[in-house]
């Protein structure tokens, strides 16, 4: 049989995170997460068509998955990041980052007869859960409509401010303005909510509560993860929590955007806000980033399209640039796309501080680097001089490359550098509604952004060591409290496999893959839909999420407190 070798790749797609929204545990959703993305010539070297099964295969597992012809590089294969592309990971392999290969993991492939992923299976509690929910959510009303505008969307790092949400007897009815996951979140909101549960068994939000401080607190080393999609005011209590139990604290920057967090306590950061760009950006680089999919209104709110101050002509008066390995919706909408090879971020960065700055090369205008020609690099570094204001806009294609906090380092340092000539910044393309206010709390708090361990009763910091990743991979936790973010579907299948074998608290909105094997389970409001706080957009400006709607559970601040106060007066 033939077998194919090349580079798998892991992604978000936009179908993907408009499916989660509505259900992460039905069809559509685990369609998408398990269809994997091949160029024509490669399908055609396996015998296999858009619909047929391929075996997926790496070091560490194998994965039986769909595939699709696309528009992607010879032997790079691109399958969304999520519970089947998880099977081919593991925590154990991350060279002392926390970081897996993502994006650059070797794989082998051959066509296969076995039938794609079926659904997981759910368990008794949570199969009735959205029917419990949904029946106590709605409420009898007068049939009024109230209209809440400039709402804020906690989806992604953008944290659009601008949304209009319609509501009626306590239900959300419609929603204005917001992209298609932005809406889906809102709609979907106050369906498919879990119910309190012990091992499986229903109970009440006390009980729960109870059975998750007796875990932690019979625990001689607890993990408390997660934290992205929380309200700055529940992580303060997240990380009083750690501190209490003498845990280790962390949240998903530390296999994501983490390395540009270590990147900058190295060389620092030269930036802006999203608000400067709009004003006054007339150059902007979307690097290792696909914003139209991933951060759907960013082009048309803060970066290309928009009129600024000092931008009248808005579209017009920017020039746009993709830096990528593969086509997208961004390097379509884009003036230039320069397609590099898969893990050259850092060669790239340092070519171009040596352009900038006027280096004579050792090579000839004929000479290729990172698969592009020099003179297409010379062009670039040109505009990067000439332009007034410009910004580059990098996400997980830099920080998770080859290189990992080496890659954004470079940029950081070219961007320093740029500023001798013109006014030049950067700014991470942070995923989660609040990951960036994770980062902030957890130094305000510690000292450090992530990976903290209070063990000795003070903050230390090592992201190699005290990483989500590491611990999971070393079996060294012997309970975990995770908030706001679905490890069995982010974490490598042999981090998910040990969180499994011990207790496991769960506070979440929504039936994920974790509420059905976790050990406790607590509902919770979803933060801006039913329970306000505040929220860190991208740039790092805090904006107030507004409470919309009435839940019957306890927002993540209020179970979390409840949870303390236990601790505390055992």
């Amino acid at each position: 049989m033939v077998a194919l070798s090349g580079l798998l790749v892991t992604v978000r797609s936009a179908k993907q995170g408009a499916e989660m929204m509505v259900n992460k545990l039905g069809a559509e959703y685990w369609r998408e997460v398990s269809t994997l993305r091949m160029h024509s010539e490669d399908m055609h070297q396996l015998a296999v068509s858009t619909g047929q099964t391929v075996r997926i295969a790496s070091s560490h597992g194998e994965a039986v998955v769909s595939c699709q012809e696309a528009d992607v590089p010879r032997g790079v294969f691109f399958l969304p990041l999520g519970p089947v592309a998880n099977q081919l990971f593991s925590g154990a392999h991350t060279d002392g980052t926390g970081v897996p290969d993502w994006k650059r993991l070797p794989v082998t492939i051959e066509r296969c007869e076995t039938l794609a992923p079926a659904l997981p299976e759910v368990s008794a509690a949570v199969a009735g859960a959205a029917r419990a929910a949904t029946g106590e959510s709605a409420t009898t009303g007068t049939g009024e409509t109230v209209v809440h505008s400039n709402v804020v969307c906690t989806f992604c790092g953008c944290l659009c401010d601008d949304l209009e949400v319609e509501v009626r007897d306590n239900r959300i009815c419609k929603v204005k303005k917001a992209c298609l996951i932005g809406r889906n979140k809102i709609m979907h909101a106050q369906s498919n909510a879990p119910v309190p549960s012990v091992a499986g068994r229903a109970v009440t939000i006390t009980e729960s509560v109870s059975e998750a401080a007796r875990i932690l607190r019979e625990a001689r080393f607890p993990l408390v993860y997660g934290l992205s999609s929380a309200t700055t005011e529940a992580q303060r209590l997240l990380i009083e929590i750690a501190e209490i139990v003498g845990g280790t604290i962390d949240n998903p920057s530390s296999y994501c955007h983490g390395p540009g967090v270590m990147a900058r306590q190295q060389v620092g950061l030269a930036t802006c806000t999203l608000g400067e760009v709009k004003n006054r950006a007339d150059l902007i680089i979307f690097w290792g980033c696909n914003p139209l999919e991933a951060h759907m209104r960013h082009l048309s709110r803060y970066s290309s399209q928009p009129r600024g101050l000092f931008t009248p002509e808005g579209r017009k008066g920017r020039r746009i640039v993709a830096i990528d390995i593969r086509p997208t919706p961004t390097t379509k909408a884009a003036d230039q796309f320069i397609q590099v090879e898969p893990g050259t971020t850092f060669e790239t960065a340092t070519l171009l501080r040596a352009l900038v700055r006027g280096v004579r090369l050792g090579i000839g205008d004929d000479a290729l680097v990172a698969g592009v020609p020099l003179p297409i690099w010379r062009e670039l570094a040109a505009a990067i001089r000439s332009c007034k204001y410009g910004v580059i806009f990098f996400g997980l294609g830099v920080t998770q490359c080859r290189g990992r906090d080496l890659n954004p380092e470079q940029i950081g340092v070219l961007v320093r550098e740029v500023n001798d000539y013109t006014r030049f910044y950067a700014i991470p393309m942070r995923g989660h509604g609040n990951v960036a206010g994770a980062n902030q709390v957890m130094c305000w708090q510690t000292g450090f952004p992530l990976a903290v361990n209070f063990s000795r009763r003070y903050p230390r910091y090592n992201p190699g060591e005290f990483s989500i990743l590491g611990h999971l991979a070393r079996r060294e936790v012997d309970a975990a409290l995770i908030v706001a973010t679905d490890p069995g579907a982010h974490l490598p299948q042999d981090s998910v496999q040990y969180l499994r074998e011990i207790p496991t608290i769960y506070l979440e909105p929504h039936n994920n893959t974790t509420t059905g094997w976790a050990t406790v389970v607590i509902p919770v409001a979803p933060a801006g839909i039913a329970a306000a706080g505040t929220m860190y957009r991208m740039d790092n400006i805090p904006l107030r999420a507004k409470k919309l709607v009435h839940s019957p559970y306890p927002s993540d601040e209020e179970a979390l407190r409840a949870i303390k106060e236990r601790l505390l007066h055992a």
